[in-house]
């Protein structure tokens, strides 16, 4: 292959431009819904190691 150049895979300066400006766009867009709703609730704090009614029934149930 002499004589002929490598092909280019390399992105132009305007391509790159417009996908720093999308992606501004983008994050943008994306934290203003995070801001717009509240945070999820990630159980802390809760005694979710506590068995329901029923379940303490049938574990007094199976210990007689």
């Amino acid at each position: 292959m002499s004589g002929t150049r490598p092909y280019c895979i390399l992105p132009s300066t305007e391509q790159v431009a417009e996908l720093i400006a999308d992606t501004r766009e983008l994050t943008a867009r994306t934290m203003a819904l995070l801001r717009s709703h509240p945070s999820p609730d990630s159980f802390a704090g809760r005694k979710t190691q506590e068995p329901f009614p029923k379940e303490e029934d049938l574990a007094a149930a199976d210990a007689n």
